[in-house]
Order: structure tokens, then sequence, then C-alpha cells
């Protein structure tokens, strides 16, 4: 990659992209987000049909949050993967480095029944294209908002409609 830090964050976005994309074909998913622990959907790759991508990306997103924090209590550090199963659908979470993960939405009558590698596909070049972007990221200086700032934010304004209210 380049010297230049936002030249490089391209590529490695776009790497991010192209790997997603692949995971999404490896997997057989029809549709995959990769989101962020702030839960922002940071690419996407695959057709979402008839799902609603910001919908999904949220509750997907939820649920992320939800098995990362029982996880230490269930015996592990972090979650290697979760596949809920669905009478027509299929979901698969995959946790990525930085906090991020990915999640993989297949389609299908009698999803239950098979069909679907409980080891999961290799997600080692999209965990290699985000540390990649995770190194440009601090070599530049990480511009995004942090935790605090965005759990103040929602306070903020949590107390600014109680006011109105």
């Amino acid at each position: 990659m380049s010297g230049d830090p936002g030249r490089s964050a391209g590529e490695a976005r776009a790497r991010i992209r192209s790997a997603l994309g692949e995971l999404v074909k490896a997997d057989e998913a029809e549709f995959g987000l990769l989101l962020e622990d702030s839960g922002i959907v940071s690419a996407a790759a695959g057709s979402p049909g008839k799902t609603d991508p910001v919908a999904f990306g949220s509750l997907a997103s939820a649920y992320v949050a939800a098995v990362s924090d029982l996880a230490p209590a269930l015996g592990g550090g972090r979650f290697s993967q979760l596949l809920q199963t669905g009478p027509r659908s299929r979901i698969r979470l995959l946790p990525m480095p930085a906090g991020r993960a990915a999640v993989l939405l297949h389609r299908s009558r009698g999803a239950t029944e098979g069909g679907l590698d409980e080891e999961g596909p290799d997600a080692a070049p999209l965990e290699a294209a985000i540390r990649a972007l995770a190194k440009v990221e601090t070599r530049a200086g990480d511009r995004r908002v942090g935790r605090e700032w965005i759990r103040a934010a929602e306070h903020e304004i949590d107390r600014i409609f109680r006011e109105k209210s």
C-alpha cells in the first residue's frame, strides 16, 4: 500500500469488500454484512433480496453484542462463530478483528435440514484485510468517534427529548 494514509485506507476498504464478497460465495450465502462494534455496516456483499439490509444489520449487530457479552460467561474469551437456523433461513455470525463481525444470511426451504458446513468458510482473507485497515487507521490517527463520545451523545439526546415532553 502507498504512503498516503487516505489512499491506503481506501485500498484496504476495497480489499475488505472483495474479501467479504469471497466469503459470501465460499459459504454459499445470499447476503453478507461486515459490522463495526458500534453497529455500523462497513461493507456488504451479495443480494439482500426482500430483506431490509438496515433492519437486518441492526438486529444482527444487537445479536453480536449480546453473544459477545455472554461468551466469557460461557467459558470462552469470545465466541468463535454462531449459527442460527430456522425453517427458511440461516444466519452465521463470525467474529472478526478490531471488534467487527461478519454476518452471512442463507435462505432456503428446509434450512434446518443439513446443507451448511458447521465449520464455516475460511475467513482468513477478510481478517487479514481488516487488520491491514486497522494498521492504516492507526498510522493515520483514528478519525472515528469513541464509545464514550457516542454514549454521551445518546445521553444528551435522551435528556433533550425528556425536557421536551
